[in-house]
């Protein structure tokens, strides 16, 4: 064969070759797209944030803290590196670190990365949720890169997670000459210490260089901000104005339009912080501040407060009979406005409710009104409107003014409640009267509409409520009814809340309480009753108890017929002493009524009749097992014998089901478990539950059962008297190969040319 031929049958070898390969990856592309990809959640990105990202040029030893929080629901975090440029300090060290699992460890590698790795017990740094902080100490470069332009270093965050994956999250140092800022205030160009609510101010910022220096800083991050105590909150309020960066004259400004006639102050910083919460730290700025005293703007309006009034909510809860209102003249931003030069009059009417005083004063040099009182409408959840016109009749401010106040919501006026239940021992199937009074003082307190609801507390109750949720009658009173559980015995008490809104929370309420305790009696006679245990053995003798019970086989407390009853008893299998007896007149205070009873000799279930004459009374009807005492054992896993198949050389076969004493045994309990396979001696196993109800007690174990081979597993029950029961599956376990995966066939493969060169792909 000569080179040229050579040459091409290879060529078309390798074409033959490549178009088999790709066949084949044809036919697994079905089976591949099979195999179901597991879909893992996607992982949100930590928050990571630095407390203070400035540092003065040339000091050393400054702390700053970086703070990493995983979000809900994340992976935990195993390794965490903190990345900062060679070029950005002298020096970093970690001088601590809170808030992680354990006690990670903490190395600082080269020029800077600071290593944290999670503590080996733990095997994580950080939970889902959980918040770690990391403090650095910083010896800072000793200038700038460029005098008079701040050094802007990135400093990166690799977080790496218990699944492998890794994120990464930067922040940013500032590095620069400026040790503190100047503030003022300007309004039209002109520094101002005070101002008019709704004017535009201006605030600057001018950085202070450090001893040295005599360029400017470009480039520093500030927040500019304004504070004002409110004194109806009792506390500071904080109002960011803007972020800046100072240009290369170090100067930054921002407009803001105060409109709170109060005293401000505006500050300026790296970061913004609480009033007198400036952070404690080295080679940061002295913050500026600049003060501001903003006086109401001319009156357009009139306000109508009331005691109840809270800023920020349109809607005012009123919770008292006698509430106080009065009246101030306001700006268009609600500031009081004080009258400087007259007095004027109030006239004040209301759509709902009364007013003691319609008309009152504003004295001359006063912000507010007289305040008079206001009664609103008892009747809850009624809305009213009060609106008043001031007439200013001379000075600056002369002239007619109107306006209303919030609108006004009847709440719940009464201080207290009582809770009164009539009867507290119920009969069977009949109810008992809860009743809430509202009070006020020592008062019962009329007041209609108020909402009340009522729960039972205790857990499977058998008893329900009429309503559970209800409001007052015109009287103040609210009632339900308790039809109680129908077992004897059975207790609860009540739950009883009244509601009664406040303007900051609108589900607030007058307070919840517990009703006493109300008890199931039995009822009146309704039927024969009759006590007989559940199981005897054969031949076994028991006296049965013959008792007069209500409706739901309670027994009853007495013979309310006031006469003898005759009670005839029948029985399908055994002996009984007699087949008739009598309930005495005066039952059950001269002694119960008992009838021997003998069971048969074989195994069976026996009913027991007994009925009467006697008007009312229906008759009663128990069944007796008759059996052994040794204890029952059912297996429920496998329920039947069965046959399993495996592909390996044992089974894993799981036995699970329950045991209980006989019914023929009196006081005892099941105390052992146990279980022997294919004969062997007996393994005890635990036992995985009890039902305190029945005495069962549950089983839930493995074995490994060998392939090829039918197994008996017999399991076990001993009670605390010694009688052992039993009960047994027979189970194969049989060989079965796994499924081979078979190509699939492709009746169409085409490629995109007929020939190819070496290593050229096939499409």
């Amino acid at each position: 064969m000569t080179e040229g031929k050579t040459l091409g049958w290879l060529s078309m070898y390798r074409r033959q070759l490549t178009i088999y390969t790709l066949i084949a990856l044809l036919a697994l592309t079905p089976l591949l797209a099979a195999i179901p990809t597991p879909v893992a959640a996607a992982v949100e990105k930590p928050e990571v944030s630095i407390d203070y990202p400035y540092l003065v040029i040339g000091e050393v030893n400054a702390t700053r803290t970086i703070t990493i929080v995983n979000p809900l629901d994340n992976p935990d975090i195993e390794e965490i590196r903190i990345i900062l440029p060679e070029e950005s300090a002298d020096f970093v060290n970690c001088t601590e670190v809170s808030g992680f699992i354990g006690s990670p460890s903490v190395d600082v590698v080269g020029s800077w990365i600071v290593v944290l790795t999670a503590d080996e017990t733990y095997g994580y740094l950080l939970p889902d949720g959980g918040k770690g902080e990391v403090t650095l100490t910083i010896d800072p470069e000793d200038a700038e890169t460029e005098e008079g332009v701040v050094d802007k270093y990135k400093v990166t965050v690799k977080i790496e997670f218990v699944t492998g994956e890794t994120l990464t999250e930067k922040i940013y140092l500032y590095e620069g000459c400026a040790t503190g800022v100047e503030v003022d205030v300007l309004y039209e160009g002109e520094p101002v210490s005070s101002s008019t609510a709704g004017e535009k101010i201006t605030v600057t910022v001018q950085t202070v260089n450090a001893t040295g220096y005599s360029t400017a800083d470009e480039g520093v991050p500030l927040v500019i901000w304004g504070e004002y105590y409110d004194e109806d909150a009792e506390e500071w309020v904080q109002v960011e104005i803007a972020e800046v960066f100072t240009d290369s004259d170090g100067y930054a400004e921002a407009t803001y339009t105060p409109t709170k006639a109060v005293d401000w102050t505006f500050r300026a910083d790296v970061v913004m912080y609480g009033h007198d919460e400036e952070p404690d730290l080295k080679a940061k700025l002295t913050p500026g501040e600049a003060p501001l005293t903003v006086e109401p703007a001319e009156p357009t309006k009139v306000v109508v407060h009331t005691e109840y009034d809270v800023e920020g909510y349109d809607v005012t809860y009123l919770e008292s009979q006698e509430v106080d209102v009065w009246v101030t003249l306001a700006d268009d931003y609600d500031n009081p406005v004080t009258l400087k030069d007259s007095s004027a009059t109030v006239t004040l009417t209301a759509n709902r409710g009364e007013l003691t005083d319609t008309e009152v004063s504003i004295p001359k040099g006063a912000t507010e009104s007289e305040h008079t009182t206001y009664k609103p409408d008892t009747v809850y959840g009624t809305y009213a409107l009060i609106t008043a016109t001031v007439e200013v009749k001379s000075g600056v401010y002369e002239g007619t003014y109107t306006g209303s106040s919030k609108t006004l919501k009847t709440s719940t006026l009464a201080d207290s409640f009582k809770v009164e239940v009539l009867p507290t021992s119920v009969p069977a199937g009949e109810y008992a009267t809860i009743t809430v009074q509202l009070k006020l003082g020592e008062e019962d307190f009329a007041q209609e509409g108020v909402p009340v609801t009522f729960e039972i507390t205790e857990e499977d109750y058998g008893g329900h409520l009429s309503v559970t949720s209800t409001t007052t009658d015109e009287d103040g009173v609210a009632t339900t009814k308790l039809y109680v559980d129908t077992e004897l015995g059975a207790e609860t008490t009540v739950e009883v809340t009244v509601a009664k809104p406040t303007t900051e929370d609108p589900t607030a309420t007058l307070g919840t309480t517990e009703t006493p305790k109300i008890k199931t009696i039995a009822g009146e006679p309704a039927a024969l009753g009759i006590e007989a245990p559940e199981g005897l053995e054969p031949g076994e003798s028991w006296d049965l108890r013959i008792y007069l019970a209500d409706a739901y086989g309670n027994e009853v407390t007495d013979n309310m017929f006031g006469a003898a009853i005759k009670v005839t008893l029948k029985a399908s299998a055994g002996t009984l002493e007699k087949n008739y007896t009598y309930i005495p007149a005066d039952w059950p205070e001269t002694g119960q009524v008992y009838i021997e009873y003998t069971a048969p000799d074989a195994y069976c279930v026996v009913t027991i009749t007994a009925s009467t004459t006697q008007y009312g009374l229906e008759p009663a009807t128990v069944e007796i097992l008759v059996t052994t005492l040794n204890p029952i054992v059912n297996i429920t896993s496998p329920v039947v014998d069965t046959t399993v198949t495996t592909n390996e050389t044992e089974a894993t076969v799981y036995i699970a089901g329950w045991a209980k004493p006989s019914p023929a045994a009196e006081d005892v309990s099941i105390r052992e478990i146990k279980y022997s396979l294919d004969g062997a001696d007996n393994v005890t196993v635990p036992m995985t539950g009890t039902e305190v109800e029945t005495g069962k007690v549950f089983f839930n174990f493995s074995v490994a059962l060998t392939v090829n081979a039918t197994h008996t597993i017999t399991v076990y029950a001993v009670d605390s008297d010694g009688y052992e029961g039993s009960d047994t599956r027979v189970i194969t376990v049989s060989y079965a190969p796994a499924a081979p995966v078979l190509p699939t066939e492709v009746s169409e493969a085409s490629t995109d040319k007929a020939s190819y060169s070496p290593g050229e792909e096939v499409k």
